[in-house]
């Protein structure tokens, strides 16, 4: 008999993390899903998902995380998903604020980097876990006066090359989700079109066609299986890549 998967989701109050703890305890995963919202995650609890409020600009959400999975029975964690951070602060390189900047990294890298180290003995005790990190296209191309986020996603993509090729026991690969109607985009709006320039309008546009998020929800569910075996180091297009074949 398999055994049933015990899986981690960080991020999982957000559009593409609600999605993806949807799919998962569809098939009968164990999951804690950690968010910042109060509300969001109570609704999570009675979905009979594990809730915990994890912040990852905290330096101790490492440590954190680590001694909920032990309170809640994980000794092994098989999966890993870290789905959570924003866009940071828009406008101008030359102009933009750098310790906000160093705080969009913090959240998109350094916290997740944390959590990774503190589950590390943990994802080694499943034997052949599957860690996810969400990418986007920040992470292949000038995504111009988002110079946070694009940083924070460039790095995202090699700490996961790095670790898939320190971890062989290991995979771990990044999600491009594609633009995805989440509430990400009201940074976007926020900031107003003077800040944005032209990604204003096309961010107006994109979402009326924007990708469903059960998209990326199928792709991390897929990297999450035994169907990825051998799969690891990559950065995966939800919407591009022909990934379920």
């Amino acid at each position: 008999m398999a055994r049933t998967a015990r899986i981690i989701v960080i991020g999982g109050t957000g559009g593409i993390g609600a999605a993806v703890v949807t799919a998962l305890a569809a098939r009968g995963d164990r999951i804690i899903a950690t968010g910042r919202d109060p509300g969001r995650l109570g609704a999570l609890a009675g979905r009979g998902v594990t809730p915990h409020r994890l912040d990852l600009r905290d330096p101790g959400c490492g440590a954190d995380l680590a001694a909920a999975a032990a309170e809640h029975g994980f000794d092994r964690v098989d999966g890993l998903v870290l789905a959570a951070g924003g866009l940071g602060p828009i406008g101008p390189t030359r102009g933009v604020d750098a310790d906000a900047l160093g705080a969009t990294v913090g959240e998109h890298v350094i916290g997740p980097l944390r959590v990774i180290q503190a589950l590390a003995p943990r994802l080694d005790a499943a034997g052949s876990p599957s860690v996810v990190m969400l990418s986007g296209g920040g992470a292949t191309g000038a995504f111009p006066r988002y110079s946070a986020y694009a940083l924070a996603k460039v790095a995202t993509v090699r700490l996961v090359e790095n670790l898939a090729a320190e971890e062989p026991g290991w995979r771990i690969n990044a999600v491009a989700p594609g633009f995805v109607a989440t509430g990400i985009h009201q940074e976007t709006f926020a900031a107003g079109p003077a800040a944005v320039g032209p990604y204003y309008q096309e961010t107006e546009e994109q979402l009326g066609r924007a990708t469903p998020p059960e998209v990326a929800a199928g792709l991390v569910a897929f990297l999450l299986s035994d169907e990825s075996a051998g799969i690891t180091g990559r950065l995966i297009s939800a919407p591009w890549d022909p990934w379920s074949k």
